[in-house]
């Protein structure tokens, strides 16, 4: 058995996120992607909407899409919102499993200030996307162990998307079409 985990605020998740989740699916080949959200990072403000909200849009979005699966784990209470405790979760609820970890490369520059990154390195094998436009160097540590996606970068943030959905203009064709409903039905980001 393997599987992907893929960690992050997903506020909202966007094309960029999906590109990437894809990408590493059609690459890797595990059984499935796990998309986790995250209640409360320690190195990030949060700025949207709750959690649970997010989780929910998740669900919804990838309601039919067997290779996708969204959990929870990361919002239940005591979880402090490093992706080492949540790797460790996922050893002990899956002791044979082979992990990986999905980051944007954006994460990728600053892995080695991540709480517990040597662990994640020796017990999951990172999975690298391209985000944006990215100055910055792997560092060494990374770029040795990891698996690089040749996925296309699609240069665009949930910091942005927010801002215009709160602004009521269109997402620029960032969003998948369905997801844009579902935010306007449920009112979100508004």
């Amino acid at each position: 058995m393997s599987f992907i985990l893929y960690g992050g605020l997903f506020d909202p998740v966007h094309l960029g996120h999906i590109e990437i989740a894809r990408r590493a699916y059609e690459q890797v080949k595990p059984e499935k992607v796990i998309w986790i959200p995250s209640a409360c990072p320690p190195h990030r403000k949060v700025g949207g909407i709750s959690a649970l909200k997010r989780k929910n849009m998740l669900e919804w979005l990838f309601d039919n899409i067997d290779e996708y699966e969204v959990s929870s784990v990361e919002l239940s209470e005591g979880h402090q919102g490093y992706s080492a405790e949540t790797l460790k979760i996922f050893q002990k609820k899956y002791p044979r499993a082979k992990i990986y970890m999905l980051i944007g490369s954006d994460e990728g520059v600053n892995f080695k200030k991540w709480k517990s990154w040597e662990y994640i390195l020796e017990n999951a094998t990172l999975i690298i996307g391209k985000r944006g436009d990215l100055n910055g160097k792997l560092p060494k540590e990374v770029k040795a162990s990891a698996v690089m996606l040749n996925n296309r970068a699609i240069d665009v943030s949930s910091t942005m998307l927010r801002q215009s959905l709160k602004k009521g203009e269109p997402a620029g064709g960032y969003l998948p079409e369905r997801l844009g409903e579902y935010i306007k039905k449920q009112g979100l980001y508004l």
